[in-house]
């Protein structure tokens, strides 16, 4: 073993450094060295004094070791940063730095060779490497922009995105900011930089959006996002981010007018539900007292006031017609109609509906006819099934011949596919029927096909709503015509199940429920505060003489009365003074003696939100103003009617 060499040639202080340090001979002998090699190398390093150096290096560094450091150490005397790699005990190689410098050391020339591990380094700049890739693949440019004093600036670092976003290099923008704040378009320039410089002076972070102009002529949005760091000399460093944030703004404002459509659609529906209310309570007191004028003889009217007030009750019955279907029309459209199916008999229905157009038809010299229904039944809302049919029959005599006919035939049909059995509706006219190119636009909203010209009064919205109010209850609606021989309409609606096929036969009979109205007994509380409504509801209530109605104008008062002497049957308005009558009849219903009581909900709402309203409060009926005298007589009938012996009332 080598003696270790005289302490005095290594380097004064050696032992106390805290890295690395070798002393070795202008012949490559090593001379000395510190504990902080040893550690670094994890061995005993004195052991290798006397030998050659190149014992503590890699294979690889003791070739750059001898072929290119010494030589350039013996020439110059020293250098920097060198690069080598040491030999570890458990024969790894250990990257270094390594710097030195040469010395006397009496008659002999030294070198003092510092070694620095670069393993944290390697890692920092690894980690720099992919920062800086992860930055230049961003979407969004990130960078570091000098503002100075006089307003110039420029970009000390600039992501590789400056070249998607701005069509500039980040040399360029090195240079100057003017290749990136150049392209913002001029009306939004100066609200950008006055929101970056305000920020500076507060010291707060910089977010501002703006439209950059793009080659192909359109348009994006930047949004801004930074923070400060004010330097001397009145300088400022900001270090931030900017991302396209075109789409998003986009779907923003799609979202936005989506919204501002809702609200739109939303006030237009509560602006025509308004209207719809105002326009009926006055049409409520026209049609009521036209209808009972013309249908009492004790009136004593002569022929020609019979026919001016027939005028007025058919002018009356357009305007409401009109109304309803503006509002149906709005409420389909904003999907807030509600359908409630059932099974239903269909003979029934088409022979109510019948009964409403048959003083139109008369008028017009038209025939009705229904075909034999074989005790169909379908699965149908009875309300909605009966605005269609009286639809169809309704356009069917106004565009008929004089002296032609209406026929309404049912069938059922099997499914072509397995699937829903389907029940056919046919609505058959005598007409002038339909060209290929009038059916084709025969369901377009206010299209009344050049019948606006004639004699014919019409929107042109009944079709259109009966096809969206049948496909609403799974059915579909058409046409087969031939121009000059007539048309048939043709309703398909999914075929229902009767639970009780004694009551559908006996459904299926006419003249089912008369006789009741020479029996209809009871006291009714009508809670109402329009006058005309008032006068109107007690000249239909006088049709029936066994039946007493007390009025009361608002909620407390009928709140009392009811209480005061429990009546058989309630009709509440649902806009009262002091209150609504869904909230009165939860009142009423508090208390026992009014908790059965049969109650019926009257108002000019007839939205089908309204509707459904007043049944979820408990209400039996729903009767909408304008009043139809023979559904409230009827209803009185109904709702005033002695329970049958082991029958709830109503």
């Amino acid at each position: 073993m080598r003696p270790p060499p005289p302490v005095a040639q290594a380097l004064p202080g050696a032992q106390a450094l805290p890295c690395a340090l070798a002393t070795v001979t202008s012949e490559g002998l090593l001379l000395a060295v510190n504990p902080a090699l040893s550690a670094l190398l994890g061995r005993d390093a004195t052991l290798c004094c006397g030998g050659p150096f190149d014992a503590l290096l890699s294979t690889a560094g003791g070739v750059i070791y001898q072929s290119y450091l010494m030589p350039l150490l013996r020439l110059h005397g020293h250098l920097q940063e060198f690069s080598m790699s040491l030999k570890c005990a458990d024969g790894q190689a250990l990257e270094v730095l390594l710097y030195a410098s040469s010395r006397h050391c009496g008659p002999q020339r030294v070198h003092d060779l510092v070694m620095v591990p670069i393993r944290q380094r390697h890692r920092v700049e690894e980690e720099m490497l992919r920062v800086k890739r992860a930055a230049d693949e961003s979407p969004g440019m990130i960078f570091q922009l000098l503002c100075l004093p006089d307003g110039s600036g420029h970009f000390p670092y600039v992501s590789e995105a400056v070249r998607a976003l701005y069509g500039s290099t980040p040399q360029a923008a090195r240079e100057s900011a003017d290749t990136v704040f150049g392209r913002v378009l001029a009306e939004d320039r100066a609200a950008l930089l006055q929101a970056r410089d305000a920020a500076a002076a507060s010291e707060s972070p910089w977010r501002a959006s703006a439209r950059i102009g793009q080659p192909d002529g359109s348009v994006a949005w930047h949004e801004f996002n930074a923070s400060p760091r004010r330097l001397a000399n009145g300088m400022t460093l900001w270090h931030g981010h900017v991302a396209d944030v075109t789409q998003r703004r986009a779907m923003e404002q799609a979202l936005a007018d989506r919204e501002a459509a809702r609200q739109a659609s939303q006030a237009k529906s509560e602006f025509l539900a308004r209207v719809s209310h105002e326009l009926r309570t006055p049409l409520n007191g026209i049609l009521g007292f036209a209808h009972l004028l013309l249908n009492q003889q004790a009136d004593n009217l002569r022929d020609d006031q019979r026919r001016r007030l027939a005028i007025v009750q058919t002018a009356g019955q357009g305007l409401l017609h009109l109304i309803n279907d503006v509002l149906d029309i709005t409420s389909i459209e904003m999907g807030q109609l509600s359908l409630h199916p059932a099974a239903l008999p269909l003979a029934p229905a088409v022979d109510a509906a019948l009964a409403v157009v048959e003083p139109q038809a008369q008028a017009a010299g038209v025939r009705l006819a229904r075909g034999h229904l074989a005790g169909l039944v379908v699965q149908a809302d009875a309300r909605r099934l009966q605005q269609v049919l009286v639809n169809l029959l309704s356009n069917a005599i106004k565009y008929n011949r004089p002296g032609g006919l209406v026929d309404v035939r049912a069938r059922s049909e099997a499914p072509a596919c397995p699937g829903q059995a389907m029940a056919c509706i046919e609505v058959i006219d005598t007409g002038l029927g339909l060209t290929d190119a009038q059916q084709q636009e025969l369901f377009q909203p206010f299209n009344r096909l050049g019948a606006e010209h004639g004699p014919a009064e019409g929107t042109g919205l009944g079709l259109v709503i009966s096809r969206q109010l049948v496909q609403l209850m799974q059915g579909s609606i058409g046409v087969r015509s031939v121009s000059g021989q007539g048309s048939c309409f043709l309703v398909r609606l999914p075929l229902g199940e009767c639970s009780d096929p004694a009551q559908a036969q006996a459904q299926d009979q006419a003249g089912a429920g008369a006789g009741l109205a020479g029996t209809t007994q009871g006291r009714v509380l009508y809670v109402e505060d329009n006058a005309v409504n008032v006068l109107l509801m007690q000249a239909i209530i006088g049709l029936r003489s066994g039946v007493r109605m007390q009025v009361c104008g608002d909620c407390a008062a009928g709140l009392a009365a009811a209480l005061a002497e429990p009546p058989d049957l309630l009709l509440l308005d649902m806009q009262l003074p002091d209150g609504d009558g869904s909230s009165l009849l939860q009142r009423m219903r508090a208390h026992p003696a009014l908790a059965a009581v049969p109650a019926v909900a009257v108002s000019a709402a007839v939205r089908s939100d309204d509707l459904a309203r007043a049944r979820c409060a408990g209400f039996a009926a729903y009767w909408t103003k304008p009043l139809a005298v023979d559904e409230v007589l009827a209803g009185l009938d109904r709702l005033l009617a002695p329970p049958l012996p082991g029958q709830s009332p109503p």
